[in-house]
């Protein structure tokens, strides 16, 4: 396996392959029989960003070198190509769900859109004043959103090329957290200032007043299904639910004894499950917002990071004792021993589409 870091991973359409990008190297990997296939080198330093693009034609990949590289996953991943512009580190990638454009966000504080078919950079944001946190696509590819340390979103729309551009001074420090409803109509932003805003993604203006609540900084955020509702998770030991459409806070949910990490709505959007510090997980039924069960424990150290499967049967949950556990939801039993093999704490955490399948990145 890899021999340093994983800064990100990234799973093929197909649900049967993964691809991984580490301080040292790209690697592919076939989930049916979770061995590696094979081995991508090419960057001048540590790989921050890899997706998918193409429909599963090519992977990507970003790097500390600011270049983003293609690889023809039908030729046994040989490089094809670059695209080269960015002037520091490569931070986050997206591709449209047509996938032919990608936009990429850097340390440069720039935004770049680049068309696959062409290989060609189709237009560039400028006026972030910070890196670049990160950049995502609505579900129909003619919106883009940004988020920065600079603590302000910018939402722009994409015909062939860039078109009308706002920039949306959304917070007073950074921006922790951005997510886009599958509509494509709503969108969120949390921020270490401690407010949640809400969006209409189309039109870059704000849907109702700052949401407010939270007495330290927002560390986490997650939007319902069907945009109606955010979660969020907090310094402040506390997951708050808040109604989208009208503005203000729903419940807040105390239970955990330290900060939260992460958190997470079902794809049904009726559980919402976090983790936190205190080295558990929680599970909340939305509609009434009460918790679900006891804490899910077992983790040793604190709990960084939680996922929930497509079929809304199974929690990941990866913590600071390097462990992966499993739990089931109807139950909130651990399902069979902890999964070993990090030498550092969990990072991220993803099922594949038909949750048969869990990739893990670590520290390590």
């Amino acid at each position: 396996g890899h021999t340093s870091w994983v800064n990100a991973c990234a799973f093929h359409p197909d649900g049967l392959t993964m691809i991984s990008g580490s301080n040292d190297e790209i690697k592919v990997w076939y989930l049916g029989t979770m061995s590696e296939r094979g081995t991508m080198v090419g960057h001048d330093g540590p790989v921050k960003a890899v997706a998918f693009g193409g429909n599963g034609a090519v992977a990507l990949s970003g790097g500390h070198d600011g270049v983003i590289k293609v690889w023809d996953s039908r030729d046994n991943y040989a490089e094809t190509g670059s695209f080269a512009g960015h002037l520091q580190s490569v931070t986050s990638l997206a591709v449209s769900q047509d996938g032919d454009f990608v936009v990429s966000g850097s340390k440069d504080k720039q935004v770049k859109l680049w068309q696959l078919s062409t290989m060609q950079e189709v237009g560039v944001l400028d006026g972030h004043s910070k890196s670049v946190n990160s950049v995502a696509f609505s579900p129909d590819g003619k919106v883009i959103l940004s988020c920065s340390d600079d603590g302000a979103v910018k939402v722009w729309e994409r015909t062939h090329k860039l078109g009308k551009t706002r920039k949306v001074k959304a917070h007073s420090h950074t921006v922790s957290a951005v997510a886009i409803s599958r509509d494509g109509k709503t969108a969120g932003t949390a921020s270490f200032d401690g407010s949640l805003r809400v969006w209409n993604a189309e039109t870059g203006e704000e849907v109702s007043n700052s949401l407010k609540g939270h007495t330290d900084r927002v560390t986490c955020m997650a939007i319902s299904p069907d945009g109606t509702m955010l979660v969020s998770g907090s310094n402040d030991f506390s997951v708050r639910l808040w109604d989208a459409v009208a503005g203000r806070e729903r419940k807040c949910m105390a239970g955990h004894s330290h900060r939260v990490t992460q958190v997470v709505f079902s794809a049904d959007g009726s559980l919402v499950v976090s983790s936190s510090i205190d080295k558990t997980v929680r599970m909340w039924e939305v509609s009434s917002g009460q918790r679900m069960g006891q804490a899910l424990e077992g983790h040793a150290e604190g709990v960084s990071t939680v996922g929930i499967s497509p079929d809304g049967k199974s929690i990941a949950s990866g913590s600071f004792d390097n462990d992966v556990r499993l739990y089931e939801v109807a139950t909130g039993v651990q399902r069979g021993d902890p999964l070993r093999g990090h030498n550092n704490w969990i990072k991220a955490l993803a099922f594949s589409p038909d949750a048969n399948t869990l990739a893990s990145a670590g520290d390590d």
